[in-house]
């Protein structure tokens, strides 16, 4: 908008009135351009971070809920995911197996599956009202994982890992990963999250599962449904710790390595591939935080 400024010389009897020069007018856009380019940036890393807070909020609640799961349970987490015959309209008329993750056995104690939702991942993009029920509605299942194996793993009593899932068992409740940000890393489950948003509802441990006898596997680690920790909040992971509370961290602290495609930083190594030896000096801390 031009601004008008009175000439105080008359001529002729009429007033004078003169508008800002080009480099008057080009000295402003500069100046406004100036601005934004440093305020913009501030602006998107206030709003990662009140998305980041809303995410540290949900895994907190979620914890909670967790908490509250094993207190009515005999001190048992609910399993990461576990396999049932369910009727599911949307899915099938007739009684059909499927798997239920953690946060739908969590519903009694949340009543909602909005704070299971990370504000900062890939939206669930599948049509399918199958899809749209079990993920959405039964669990609302965007973005989180539960650590696995432990405390994870599915309680059978006749299986071998069947106590995996107690908190008694776990030495270091404060110091042991039990929900963070995840995102699907595998074979099988990566096209899935491509092609429909689709997430998984663990965490898998970055140590090869043969540190964890037994569980079934002859290989090193479990690769096609695999799903790791993902750095997704301003390069941090945020993590709720078994014993409820929840802190924002590197990826490194969290899983040893920078590592793809969790980690859009690095296309090498994959996490799929990890096998971390746990008793290297080196890992100490990160297996104290698996085990």
């Amino acid at each position: 908008m031009l601004c008008h400024i009175k000439n105080t010389m008359p001529s002729h009897g009429r007033t004078v009135r003169r508008g800002f020069t080009l480099i008057e007018l080009l000295v402003v856009i500069a100046i406004i351009a100036i601005l934004a380019a440093i305020l913009f940036p501030v602006f998107s890393r206030a709003h990662a971070k009140a998305r980041q807070a809303t995410c540290m909020s949900n895994l907190r609640q979620i914890g909670l809920a967790a908490t509250q799961y094993a207190n009515d349970y005999n001190e048992r987490f609910p399993p990461y995911q576990s396999v049932d015959y369910l009727v599911i309209p949307e899915c099938s008329s007739s009684l059909a197996l499927y798997t239920l993750g953690y946060l739908a056995l969590l519903q009694p104690y949340s009543r909602n599956t909005q704070y299971s939702q990370c504000p900062d991942t890939k939206p669930l993009t599948s049509t399918s009202a199958c899809h749209r029920r079990r993920f959405l509605e039964l669990e609302g299942r965007i973005g989180y994982g539960m650590a696995w194996p432990t405390p994870g793993a599915e309680y059978i009593p006749t299986s071998p890992v069947a106590n995996r899932n107690m908190l008694a068992i776990i030495e270091e409740p404060a110091s042991h990963v039990g929900w963070m940000d995840a995102v699907p890393t595998g074979t099988s489950s990566r096209p899935l999250y491509d092609s429909y948003g689709i997430y998984m509802n663990h965490a898998t441990t970055l140590f090869g599962a043969n540190h964890y006898p037994p569980l079934g596997f002859t290989g090193t680690q479990p690769s096609a449904w695999h799903q790791a920790p993902e750095p997704r909040h301003i390069e941090m992971v945020n993590v709720t710790f078994c014993d409820g509370h929840t802190k924002a961290l590197p990826m490194e602290k969290v899983y040893g390595v920078r590592c793809a495609p969790a980690d859009q930083r690095v296309t090498t190594p994959l996490c799929r591939d990890l096998a971390l030896d746990p008793n290297s000096p080196a890992y100490a801390e990160l297996w104290r935080m698996w085990k």
